[in-house]
C-alpha cells in the first residue's frame, strides 16, 4: 500500500523529482513540507499538488514506520535549522522528523519498542523542553518536562519507565530521573563539578556519565537510583560520550588520551581493557551501538578539508560507521552541514 501511495504522490512532481530514487530522499520531504514549492509543477491545479504533497508525506510515514528495528539511526542536524532526522543504518532514506525552523531540536534517544524518540527542544530562551514525538513522523511532539533551566540529553531507559536528562535547575549541572510521564524529577549526582551525558545499561540498572568533579572529564559509573559512583577511566586526559553495549559488558567513549583530538575507545564495564578504535587527524565522538553489538556509530570531522578538531575550528561533522574493532569504515551522511548524536533504533 505505502508503494502504491508514493507512486500516485510522485506524478504531481516535476518530471526531475519524479525520476529521483525510489528511497524517500531528504530533498523529497524537504519539498514535500514546502521549504521549496517550486519543484512542484505549476502547470498541476493547486488542489492536485496539495494531494500530491499530503500523499507523499503519508508514504514517508509508511516507510519510517515500517523499518526493521536495528535498522534505523536518529540524528540531529543543523541541515536548514536545528532538526531530528532518520536514517537507515546504511545511510539511505535520510528523513526529516522535526519540522519547525523557530526551535533548536537535539540529542534523541528511542523508546525502548521503537516506536517513538525523545529529544531535547530548546523552545526559545529561556525556556528548554524534553519533547516525544512518534518515530513515523506522524502527530506532534508531546512536552514531557520544561522549565527556564535546561533540560538535555534525555536518555530513555531500557525498560521503558523513565529518563536520565541532565539539568542546571539547580545552580550546577547535574544528572536527574524523572518518570516517563515526566513527573518524579530526582537529582541522582548531585556532586560538584559538571555531570553530563548519561547512558544507561540494557538492563536499566546502571548509568554510565561523564564527570568533571576530578579537575578533567571522566567516565564513572553509577546505579539508577545514584548510589555507587565510581571513576571507570582515571586518566588526565578527558574522557566522554560513554555508550553501553547491549550485553552491557563494555563501554564505548571518546578519548583525548592520545593527543589534542578525541578518539573512539572501548573498556569492559568496570573499567578494564581500555582500547583505541579510530586514529584520525579529525575528531571522533559520540560513539553508539547498533543492536546486534556488532557495530558502533559514531560522528567525526576526518574528511573535513583540513581535518580539524572542533569546537573551536569550524568544521563539518558527519556520521560514519565501523565494526566493533574499528575496521570496516562507511561514511553515512555527506553534506556540508553538522551531523551529530547519532542514536540507534533498539
Amino acid at each position: 500500500m505505502c508503494t502504491t501511495i508514493r507512486n500516485v504522490a510522485i506524478n504531481p512532481l516535476k518530471p526531475e523529482a519524479a525520476n529521483q530514487n525510489a528511497n524517500i530522499s531528504e530533498d523529497v520531504l524537504r519539498y514535500a513540507v514546502g521549504l521549496d514549492p517550486r519543484q512542484f509543477s505549476a502547470s498541476y491545479p493547486a488542489w492536485i499538488r496539495v494531494i500530491g504533497i499530503t500523499l507523499l508525506l503519508i508514504s514517508t510515514a509508511c516507510q519510517v514506520g515500517n523499518s526493521t528495528p536495528g535498522q534505523q539511526i536518529a540524528f540531529e542536524t543543523e541541515r536548514q535549522g536545528d532538526f531530528i532526522y532518520v536514517m537507515k543504518a546504511d545511510g539511505a532514506r535520510q528523513t526529516r522528523l522535526t519540522l519547525s525552523p523557530l526551535v533548536q531540536d537535539a540529542h534523541p534517544t528511542w523508546s525502548p519498542d521503537g516506536k517513538q524518540i525523545a529529544f531535547e527542544n530548546g523552545v526559545v530562551f529561556p525556556i528548554y523542553e524534553i519533547d516525544v514525538i512518534n518515530a513515523n513522523g506522524s502527530g506532534k511532539p508531546t512536552p514531557l518536562a520544561k522549565g527556564t533551566s535546561h533540560f538535555m540529553q534525555p536518555a530513555w531507559s531500557p525498560d521503558g519507565k523513565r529518563f536520565a536528562f541532565v539539568s542546571d535547575r539547580e545552580g550546577d549541572v547535574e544528572i536527574y530521573l524523572m518518570n516517563k510521564d515526566g513527573g518524579g524529577v530526582t537529582n541522582i549526582t548531585n556532586a560538584p563539578g559538571k555531570d553530563w551525558q548519561p547512558a544507561w545499561s540494557a538492563n536499566s540498572q546502571y548509568i554510565a556519565f561523564s564527570s568533571a568533579r576530578d579537575g578533567n572529564y571522566e567516565i564513572y559509573r553509577m546505579n539508577a537510583d545514584g548510589t555507587g559512583q565510581i571513576n571507570l577511566t582515571h586518566n588526565d586526559a578527558d574522557d566522554i560520550t560513554p555508550a553501553w553495549s547491549p550485553d552491557g559488558k563494555q563501554i564505548a567513549f571518546a578519548s583525548k588520551r592520545d593527543g589534542n583530538n578525541y578518539e573512539i575507545y572501548t573498556m569492559n564495564a568496570d573499567g578494564s581493557g581500555q582500547t583505541r578504535l579510530t586514529n584520525s587527524p579529525g575528531l571522533d565522538d559520540e560513539p553508539t551501538w547498533s543492536p546486534d553489538g556488532k557495530q558502533i556509530a559514531f560522528v567525526s570531522a576526518r574528511d573535513h578539508v583540513p581535518p580539524a578538531y572542533c569546537p573551536p575550528e569550524p568544521c563539518n561533522l558527519e556520521i560514519y560507521l565501523m565494526n566493533t574493532d574499528g575496521s570496516g569504515l562507511l561514511r553515512l551522511t555527506n553534506n556540508p552541514n553538522l551531523d551529530l548524536s547519532p542514536a540507534w533504533r533498539p
